[in-house]
């Protein structure tokens, strides 16, 4: 169904998505193809990992939970080392929170200890740096832009950008924009709306909030919304406030779009974690290497040109989010206790 909205005097396309005509002979392929362990150290039984990644080469990256540094495992992922950045090497480390590849497989590295963005060129050599003047939204993704901008999920705590959920930086971190509300709010009291997901295809940025199935494209030159394409599955209820004070397991665990990424031919790939068919209802202890016996993970690929949805599939993995271009990352708990990473690929077979 489509229709027009008029807000703050700009009128947008809002579109149901199409599930009416999936591709009939498309399905999603899921195959695992590495899986990671952090040695146990210092007598921890388990190390946790943040953002994990593979770039072109197959090389593996990841942030220590422990030590917030960036380590890189070998093949097949068991052994692991510390990357030392600078001529000061790990002392120049105090909080790294996001890396993510750009275009020409370069990372960049957000510490928000020291409020620095670092470049690290295709050999892992810093190559430059810039203060980071975004206070970044925990849950929020970030991204690189192919003309050299970044686009970082976050806020600016001073006049006028308050509220603007997405910052655009120059290449050298001065704010171009800032965008992603046509209202501007914030409230601590509720985290999820000020938090986004975001992807870019073609000069388009499209961004949505977690806690709602609306996928948005943005015109981040002039803060337009363009777009909205709305999904309403039975699976993505709206969000319950009256959960609020219950104990894990007395509610069931509610929906939430953990990534986005575009594909090489244009198209958009949502991962969605939401409970279990066969999720039943008790008062537990909440463990995280435990997720995969509450939630599974949905993974939809819509071709947003038309607003139809192309596949659609669930696995029973606890997916976190995209590791790379065509892949995404898991965690769940390994025999001795600790906790064990699979990276799986993805393929739309037609």
């Amino acid at each position: 169904m489509l229709s027009f909205q008029t807000t703050g005097g700009q009128t947008v396309l809002v579109q149901d998505v199409d599930t009416t005509r999936l591709c009939g002979e498309c399905s999603i392929q899921v195959t695992r193809v590495a899986t990671l362990a952090v040695p146990a150290t210092d007598g921890e039984v388990s190390e946790t990992l943040y953002q994990i990644l593979q770039d072109s080469k197959g090389r593996i990256y990841g942030i220590s939970g422990r030590s917030r540094e960036l380590v890189q495992f070998s093949s097949p992922g068991r052994d692991v080392r510390s990357i030392q950045l600078g001529e000061s090497g790990s002392q120049r480390i105090r909080f790294i929170t996001r890396v993510f590849l750009d275009a020409s497989d370069s990372l960049v590295v957000i510490d928000e200890g020291r409020q620095e963005v670092l470049l690290l060129g295709p050999e892992r050599e810093p190559a430059r740096s810039f203060p980071l003047s975004v206070t970044l939204s925990h849950w929020s993704t970030s991204l690189r832009l192919p003309d050299g901008d970044f686009l970082l999920g976050g806020m600016v705590p001073t006049g006028g950008r308050v509220g603007y959920p997405l910052q655009l930086l120059s290449p050298s971190g001065s704010i171009i924009q800032s965008f992603g509300a046509e209202v501007p709010r914030y409230s601590r009291a509720n985290e999820a709306a000020t938090v986004r997901k975001v992807a870019s295809y073609g000069g388009e940025v499209w961004t949505v909030r977690p806690d709602r199935y609306e996928l948005e494209a943005w015109d981040p030159s002039s803060n337009a919304l363009v777009r909205t394409l709305r999904r309403n599955p039975q699976w993505f209820p709206p969000r319950d406030r009256s959960i609020s004070g219950l104990s894990w397991g007395e509610y069931r665990p509610e929906s939430w779009i953990q990534d986005l990424s575009f594909d090489a031919e244009g198209n958009l790939w949502v991962v969605v974690r939401t409970a279990r068919d066969d999720w039943k209802m008790g008062a537990k202890e909440f463990e995280w290497a435990r997720m995969r016996d509450d939630y599974q993970t949905v993974i939809e690929v819509i071709d947003v040109g038309s607003g139809r949805m192309l596949a659609t599939a669930s696995i029973p993995e606890h997916v976190n989010g995209f590791a790379g271009e065509g892949l995404i990352q898991s965690h769940r708990g390994g025999p001795d206790g600790r906790l064990v990473y699979d990276i799986w690929s993805l393929d739309l077979v037609r």
